[in-house]
């Protein structure tokens, strides 16, 4: 008898190309093929994968392909690259073969426990007082837990990513910016450049390129 799955992740964002600052990968179809390819190690058809968004960048047609590629019956929950200006899901992201119409907001079951899916974290959701769940992305493993809140996206979800990771964890020993214990190599956007940085400042780094502040 075959048992359905479920499984969550989020913040793919595949064809993304700011995300090779950040990722162990030189192109962006490097990193889409290693996402493809696990996750279809681990997914069988008959799985559901809430998706808990972001899921692509850019390209129409390259998404629509990715996404026929990957096993499982995928639910999306939306996240900010999802959406036009006005808030709506992009017209190729909304055509795309959804399990269920893309929300921003679900519930899920897991052996008895309630999870709450959402993109963005949150301090309280439903039943959070009673021991429930609640599973976000957007952070990039950047938002420390919180109760029983838990980032899904690929950056914490996928053991694997650690895996390709560690051979730059080894070569990096300090920050070049703070001088501190550095755990990531951050690439300029054009590859000619890298930078060995800790968290702190690879955060200031990646708010500068989205022109945000870091608290």
């Amino acid at each position: 008898m075959a048992y359905t799955q479920q499984y969550f992740v989020g913040d793919t964002h595949f064809g993304h190309q700011l995300m090779l600052q950040f990722r162990p990968f030189e192109t962006t179809e490097e990193m889409d093929r290693f996402f493809i390819d696990r996750w279809n190690e681990t997914v069988a058809p008959t799985d559901i994968v809430w998706h808990l968004g972001d899921f692509g960048y850019g390209d129409a047609d390259r998404t629509r392909k990715i996404f026929q590629q990957l096993n499982g019956r995928i639910r999306l929950i939306i996240g900010n690259h999802d959406t036009d200006a006005k808030g709506r899901v992009h017209k190729h992201l909304a055509d795309l073969a959804w399990d269920q119409p893309p929300v921003h907001m679900a519930e899920a079951h897991v052996d008895g426990e309630r999870v709450t899916l959402c993109h963005y974290g949150m301090r309280v959701w439903p039943a959070s007082h009673h021991g429930a769940w609640h599973f976000f992305g957007h952070s990039h493993g950047r938002l420390p837990n919180h109760g029983r809140s838990r980032d899904v996206g690929v950056e914490k979800a996928l053991d694997v990513i650690q895996a390709v990771c560690r051979f730059n964890w080894q070569v990096c020993e300090t920050c070049e910016v703070c001088a501190g214990p550095s755990h990531i190599i951050v690439k300029e956007p054009n590859g000619l450049h890298q930078q060995r940085l800790c968290e702190h400042c690879a955060e200031e780094r990646l708010a500068k390129f989205e022109g945000r502040s870091v608290q």
